[in-house]
């Protein structure tokens, strides 16, 4: 009687183990969604022309969306992955010598990213991942705050309180994990760092450069078809 149950008992943590094997195969179709949070490092470059200020600079805030990851499997280990999202709304801060001076603007945009990935383990629950691709920071919408707007009119702008910005194109680097709780549900947690940077004018009369270059976090659920 011991002896079966000895046997249920270790027939049953097989049935567990092989319930991960080959987590992921050539040919599935893996789609995840959940938090995504963006994180800039910046850079700004001064606000020109300078005689607005020796060092006037700008900055941008963090924001959070939906993130969802849409992953094809070419083989067991490759894979190709495209990242997309709810619109991200940023924003834009005056700062160095002018940060007294509060919000510039409010920036709306996606960040679409395609990248090839390769998975280190496709036969255990927990999946780690690298990722290298390309992202396209999309911007939809542009516009200056009151704040902006009145500190416009302080310059002098003339009543323009335009604010125009470039989309950009950069290299992403990714690392990632699955953690399978069944054969097609699953944990994701993964980073990305983005190479993005923009010019932003303002008014038609000053210009400053800014480089992101985000961190970019997301943890969700993923569903394997």
């Amino acid at each position: 009687m011991i002896k079966k149950k000895y046997l249920a008992g270790i027939i049953g943590i097989a049935c567990l183990g092989c319930s991960f094997s080959q987590a992921h195969e050539a040919g599935d179709f893996i789609v995840r969604a959940g938090i995504a949070s963006i994180n800039p490092s910046e850079d700004s470059g001064v606000i020109q022309p300078t005689i607005v200020s020796p060092n006037g600079r700008v900055n941008i805030d963090s924001d959070t969306a939906l993130g969802l990851t849409f992953t094809y499997m070419l083989t067991d280990n490759w894979a190709v992955e495209l990242l997309a999202s709810s619109p991200f709304t940023h924003t834009i801060n005056f700062a160095g010598d002018l940060g007294a001076l509060g919000s510039l603007a409010t920036a709306k945009h996606l960040p679409p990213t395609l990248s090839g990935q390769y998975f280190f383990n496709t036969e255990g629950k927990f999946n780690p991942y690298v990722g290298v691709g390309i992202n396209y920071l999309m911007l939809l919408e542009t516009e200056s705050t009151a704040n902006g707007r009145a500190v416009m009119d302080t310059i002098g702008t003339g009543g323009n309180y335009s604010i125009d910005a470039d989309d950009s194109i950069g290299l992403t680097f990714q690392v990632g994990v699955d953690i399978n709780l069944t054969d097609r549900l699953m944990v994701n947690a993964a980073v990305w760092k983005m190479d993005i940077g923009t010019t932003i004018e303002v008014a038609n009369t000053l210009r400053v450069d800014l480089e992101i270059d985000p961190w970019v976090y997301m943890l969700g659920l993923g569903y394997k078809f």
